[in-house]
């Protein structure tokens, strides 16, 4: 995971994440493959990764330990 955040971080596009990850055999959490799509919806959510909950526009600390 962190290292579609450096990637992305280091100006790659999503589609080029999505296909190393791919090219790596690196299998989504249901098993599949990534797409552009899987990637922008892990950016997304961010926050939650970095250990925060959010609802709404509302960011709090989380009960979970950051990934992040």
């Amino acid at each position: 995971m962190r290292k579609v955040f450096t990637q992305r971080k280091d100006g790659k596009t999503l589609q080029a994440i999505a296909d190393f990850l791919n090219y790596n055999n690196t299998p989504t959490k249901r098993g599949g493959k990534w797409s552009k799509v899987h990637i922008k919806d892990m950016l997304e959510r961010v926050e939650i990764y970095k250990g925060k909950y959010k609802h709404g526009n509302v960011i709090t600390d989380g009960q979970h330990e950051a990934i992040l």
